[in-house]
C-alpha cells in the first residue's frame, strides 16, 4: 500500500460507505474492462468520466469516484479500496498478516499463528492469507504490520552460511 492509497482510503472511511457497496464497485470494475480504461484514460473528459460514473455507480460513491478521477488517480482504485479494507479491520481489532509455507499448515498451526500475532501486535483476531512459497525450502514466513517473522529452512541456511563465511574470514 502507499500513503496516497492510504490518505484516499482514510477519506472513504469517513464517508461511512459501506463496504458492500465498495465491494459491489470493485466487482463492476473488475468485470467491465473498458468502463475501467475509460474512467483511467486522459483521453476521456472530467465530464464524461462524471457521467459514466453517475450511471454506474451513483448514490453515495458517487463524489468519491468523481474526486479520484479528477484527481487522476482512477488506476489506484483496487489499491484504495484494499487499503480501506485494512483500515476497516484495523478499526474492529482485527490485523491482516500474509503466511508463507511450503506445506500448507494445519488449522491448529493456523489458529496458534493467530493467537500469536494478537498477543504481540495486541489484537483481537487476524485474518491470514495463504500462500505457497517453494523457495523457502521449508518452515514459514509472516508478514504482518511491516514486519517479517522468518521462521523458514532458507533463512536459517542462508544464516548458517553467513556465520560460516565470517568465521573463515576471520
Amino acid at each position: 500500500m502507499t500513503e496516497i492509497s492510504d490518505v484516499y482510503a482514510k477519506a472513504l472511511y469517513e464517508e461511512n460507505i459501506s463496504g458492500d457497496e465498495i465491494e459491489k464497485c470493485r466487482d463492476i470494475l473488475l468485470n467491465n474492462k473498458v468502463l475501467f480504461e475509460c474512467l483511467c484514460s486522459p483521453a476521456v473528459t472530467k465530464n464524461e468520466k462524471h457521467r459514466l460514473i453517475k450511471n454506474f455507480f451513483g448514490g453515495s460513491l458517487e463524489s468519491f469516484l468523481n474526486v479520484v478521477c479528477n484527481n487522476e488517480r482512477m488506476e489506484m482504485i483496487f489499491e484504495i479500496f484494499n487499503s480501506y479494507k485494512k483500515l476497516s479491520l484495523d478499526k474492529m481489532g482485527i490485523g491482516t498478516a500474509q503466511l508463507y509455507y511450503v506445506s500448507k499448515p494445519d488449522d491448529g498451526q493456523i489458529s496458534a499463528i493467530k493467537k500469536t500475532l494478537c498477543l504481540i501486535e495486541g489484537k483481537k483476531d487476524f485474518n491470514i492469507e495463504l500462500k505457497k512459497d517453494l523457495s523457502l525450502i521449508g518452515g514459514i514466513v509472516v508478514k504482518s504490520g511491516g514486519k517479517t517473522y522468518n521462521r523458514s529452512v532458507k533463512n536459517s541456511l542462508n544464516a548458517l552460511k553467513a556465520k560460516l563465511t565470517r568465521e573463515v574470514s576471520q
